[in-house]
């Protein structure tokens, strides 16, 4: 499994290119990114997803990706139709011969100030 997280892809464009030349030397048999495609949590998000392996198809076996907390629902359309899979508070199994693995994208939004929680509830509680 390769795992690609926290890329911040707008800041970081020496390490995006590294990235598109490394990932056609390595072997794996599916490929998850977690999120954080952008640097900041607020504000414009175009930058980072104009970057060169945009263009590039995405890591060949199943590509997952969920969002997280500086990410936006508005990128998804964007990021899906470079051919990865979004998984928004889903699941998907991949099964592969008699061994299955579940995954999980379970959105993680900008979290709001401990205060604004009602009493009680989860994010409350600590």
């Amino acid at each position: 499994m390769l795992h690609i997280t926290d890329m911040h892809a707008d800041m970081n464009p020496g390490p995006m290119q590294r990235l598109i030349e490394i990932l056609p030397g390595l072997r794996y048999n599916i490929c998850v990114m977690t999120g954080d495609f952008r640097g900041q949590t607020f504000g414009p998000f175009e930058a980072a997803l104009d970057w060169p392996g945009k263009r590039a198809q995405p890591p060949p076996g199943t590509c997952l990706r969920g969002t997280r907390n500086h990410d936006t629902i508005r990128m998804v359309p964007e990021i899906e139709s470079m051919g990865i899979r979004m998984l928004l508070n889903e699941s998907e199994t991949i099964v592969r011969g008699d061994q299955h693995i579940h995954l999980a994208g379970v959105d993680e939004c900008p979290l709001l100030p401990r205060r604004q929680y009602p009493e009680g509830s989860l994010r409350h509680s600590t």
